[in-house]
């Protein structure tokens, strides 16, 4: 999805078992964190972000983890963040996400404002912006073939959404 492209519409389920629509969500900059407890990139990052909602500032963006785990596994990780399950990776592959941890910084109007960044440090460089500037705010997408700093990232496979290696090109 292009910077400036509307949110894509998708509602997924929160670990109650509610359906949100990520738009409505989004009053605010937004990071949605393409997320899968069984990720070790994403577990080794956990503990980070887990101090990061505790000490948030009313000036950064908001979290919304969407989950391509189990309810079970993503209650475990004890988010105090917004959480939606996403088990077949949709809303990943709608925003071109093809792994995790991977995020995207959403506009209160509606739109995406940042492209699409892999790994821990580009993630949490994401929610640590001040939103008054994030949503203006553009990142450079990094393809695998190109960043070796993408290697620090699970990737999908069309079998699964848990960590796997990136493929070879």
């Amino acid at each position: 999805v292009a910077i400036g492209a509307a949110i894509p519409p998708l509602a997924l389920p929160t670990l109650d078992g509610d359906e949100l629509a990520l738009a409505d969500l989004v009053d605010r900059p937004t990071v949605a964190l393409f997320w899968n407890p069984g990720c070790g990139y994403c577990q080794a990052m956990l503990e980070d972000l887990r101090g990061w909602e505790r000490q948030r500032r009313d000036d950064e963006p908001r979290l919304v983890v969407i989950s391509s785990g189990t309810a079970g596994d993503t209650h475990a990780d004890g988010f105090a963040s917004t959480v939606l399950l996403d088990e077949e990776f949709a809303a990943g592959n709608a925003f071109g996400a093809n792994g995790t941890p991977m995020g995207v910084l959403l506009a209160p109007d509606g739109t995406v404002a940042s492209a699409v960044v892999a790994g821990s440090d580009d993630v949490l460089g994401l929610l640590r912006a001040p939103a008054a500037t994030s949503s203006r705010r553009s990142t450079r997408c990094r393809r695998a073939a190109t960043a070796p700093a993408l290697m620090a990232t699970c990737w999908s496979t069309s079998a699964s959404s848990s960590c796997a290696a990136p493929r070879a090109r």
